[in-house]
């Protein structure tokens, strides 16, 4: 029931946080515009302080010297300097004369930073320790931002020095541009911030137009002119700081990112993602239907000569076809559980591409991954009828197994082609997460890493796959058909390997980020993955020596992981669970308006997790062989993994709710900690 009590309590509550709000952002402006002062500060002041040779011409790289450099910034820049200040510049400019006269030219006197130390060269060749003073001039607090940034850019691009010297601290001019770079993502992010908040202000007062509209329809009072008053008298509906503050970013980031260039800063600060065009349907249609037509026309062509040419070596055959073909399969069927994934994201409103943090709308819909996915089917359909054909006929000269390998390559360059063609961010952001997950622990780990490695731990058959493509490949085995050399005994230590990686992997994250983040949940979670290791050796180790030994060995240590893996994902990752949530066995907040899919879910992910059980019971589906078996409950897995990737991104969606995060953090380039170093 609708009272208006109850709306004085959430106009109250709204006004509380769009006060709140205000004093974060206000305070993250501070924090944004005064690490930008900091940044041309420093550099200014230590280049200013930093000079040895005053009278000094062009370099011959075609550069300014330091001099020059100091006198354009003098001209352009106000400095603030007391008295005392401008007397000891004084004394510092003569010295410097004397010093430039005894020394020579800048040539011969060019400063590096290399092992944490400055060193400059003299006349006889010498290398001397230079420590550069103190700043004893810093710009005027009211100095123009823009001045100040287009001095820096002069910097940047005119000086052809590799290091500048600031302080006790070598900063290299490729950090200066890095700076630089995260400057502009952050103010991009800030202002991406202003806008969420302006919309939660111009949103409420629609809701509240709405309640209020309702409330005397179905009451017969007349109370929302009244009330409606109030509404757009509040706080959050009058105050314009937000509008104020996005209009001053609009201004700097159009000076200082965009050369004055409104319309590119407005594509920079406000990207907008164009609709997907009718050919994207049209080619998703006739990539379907190809796709298809490739399939029926295998299945056909394969039960044809399964009885005829195909005989002679249809071991050799089938022992290809399962491992390379089988591998592309697994990898295909994710593509696809990734793109139903973000079309239920969607349809849920799961804020996908901030979880992940894409660049602003450089993210795949669904239409997009399924155009991608239906492409690729079209090529491996192809390369699968077009390999049984060249086993099957008996005039092809070309060995048949060449046309595997060709796929894969195909695939490959598609992958890494440089060119910006078939979303060439998407293939950049994924290239860089899987760089940073095989150099586990050496790089931050963010969400999207984790996520991706979380992925490949479900792939493991098709890593293992992929270590028979590369031995039958690079050994020169396919040349004699060579199907069982790959299996012998010296090739068994990658088997374990190869399996333990996606494994090692996780775990090397998890350490980086108890390190890193001091959550004492990643230890547990660590431990998770170890057991699965310790699973995956037991398990490979049954396979090679079956014996009651391993066998035991292998349920205990595979059963005791499956349970782990369990929890974790129930309680951990899905957040289920919870104690004395108003929904039974799951979490106070769903997105789900139906909760018995949530159950179906928990006992579907308990049963899928126990498809190990095959290699013990060794069932075998009629007709298949062995190798097909393993390839369908491969499958089993990756949908699995598909199945859970749905509710792991509901409940960190519901954490960024709860808690209020719509904005990506950036960090600044010079916190307060090296700026009280230095």
């Amino acid at each position: 029931m609708i009272t208006v009590g109850s709306l004085d309590g959430e106009e109250e509550k709204i006004r509380n946080e769009k006060k709140s709000k205000v004093c974060e952002v206000n305070a993250k402006t501070s924090d944004l515009y005064d690490d930008e002062d900091w940044t041309l500060d420093r550099l200014f002041n230590q280049i200013h302080t930093s000079v040895k040779h005053e009278d000094i011409n062009s370099t011959p790289s075609g550069g300014i010297s330091i001099s020059n450099l100091i006198r354009m910034l003098s001209q352009r820049l106000p400095w603030e300097t007391s008295r005392r200040h401008q007397q000891a510049a004084g004394n510092k400019e003569q010295h410097l004369k004397e010093e430039e006269r005894e020394e020579g030219s800048l040539a011969d006197n060019y400063d590096t930073c290399m092992n944490d130390s400055c060193h400059k060269k003299t006349e006889n060749g010498a290398a001397q320790s230079v420590r550069l003073g103190a700043s004893y001039g810093s710009l005027a607090t009211q100095r123009s931002f823009g001045d100040g940034m287009a001095s820096l850019r002069k910097i940047i691009t005119a000086r052809g020095e590799e290091h500048l010297r600031l302080d006790e601290n070598c900063v290299s001019l490729s950090k200066i541009k890095h700076a630089r770079k995260m400057l502009r993502t952050a103010f991009v992010e800030f202002y991406r911030g202003l806008g969420l908040l302006r919309t939660f202000s111009s949103l409420n007062v629609l809701a509240f137009a709405k309640i209020l509209k309702k409330y005397d329809k179905v009451t017969g009072r007349q109370v929302s002119p009244t009330y409606m008053k109030i509404v757009e008298n509040a706080y959050f509906s009058t105050s314009d700081k937000v509008v104020k503050m996005m209009d001053n970013v609009e201004k700097v980031f159009t000076e200082q990112f965009a050369k004055d260039d409104e319309k590119k800063a407005m594509l920079l600060l406000r990207p907008v993602q164009n609709e997907a065009p009718h050919t994207i349907t049209f080619f998703l249609g006739l990539f379907t239907g190809s796709s298809a037509a490739l399939l029926l026309a295998f299945a056909i062509t394969l039960q044809t000569f399964k009885l005829r040419a195909l005989r002679q070596n249809e071991l050799a055959y089938s022992e290809t076809a399962y491992q390379v073909f089988g591998m592309l399969f697994l990898v295909l069927l994710h593509m696809y559980l990734y793109g139903w994934n973000v079309y239920v994201w969607r349809k849920a409103r799961i804020n996908y591409a901030f979880i992940f943090e894409y660049a602003p709308k450089t993210e795949l819909r669904h239409r997009e991954i399924l155009l991608v996915c239906t492409g690729l089917t079209c090529l491996v359909a192809g390369g699968m009828l077009v390999h049984l054909l060249a086993y099957a006929s008996t005039r092809m000269q070309m060995n048949p197994d060449i046309i595997p390998l060709a796929t894969i390559v195909a695939l490959l360059l598609l992958l890494l082609c440089p060119f910006d063609v078939c979303y060439r961010s998407s293939r950049v952001f994924f290239i860089k997460c899987m760089k940073r997950i095989t150099f586990a622990p050496f790089y931050k780990v963010l969400l999207a890493d984790f996520f991706l490695a979380d992925q490949l731990t479900s792939q493991v058959t098709a890593l293992r796959s992929l270590q028979f493509v590369m031995c039958y490949y690079f050994g020169g085995y396919f040349q004699r058909h060579n199907t069982t050399a790959c299996g012998s005994s010296e090739f068994r230590f990658l088997a374990y390997l190869i399996s333990f990686l996606p494994y090692w992997w996780r775990l090397m994250q998890c350490l980086r980020r108890r390190i890193e983040e001091g959550d004492q949940a990643q230890l547990a979670n660590g431990c998770k993955y170890l057991s699965a290791m310790v699973a995956a050796a037991a398990r490979i180790s049954y396979s090679f020596y079956p014996s009651s030994y391993w066998l035991v060995l292998f349920v205990i240590t595979s059963s005791f992981a499956t349970l782990y893996q369990m929890y974790w994902d129930v309680v951990r990752d899905w957040g289920f669970f919870q104690p004395h949530s108003r929904n039974p066995w799951l979490r106070d907040q769903l997105i789900l308006k139906n909760k018995s899919i949530y159950y179906f879910s928990i006992a579907l992910n308990f049963i899928l997790r126990f498809a190990w059980l095959q290699q013990v019971i060794h069932w075998q589906i009629r007709r298949i062989e062995h190798s097909g078996t393993d390839l369908f409950f491969a499958a089993l897995e990756v949908i699995r993994r598909g199945h859970w990737n749905f509710y792991r991104l509901e409940n960190e969606h519901l954490n960024n709710v709860g808690k209020h995060r719509a904005v990506k953090l950036v960090p600044l380039p010079f916190g307060d900690e090296y700026k009280s170093h230095v």
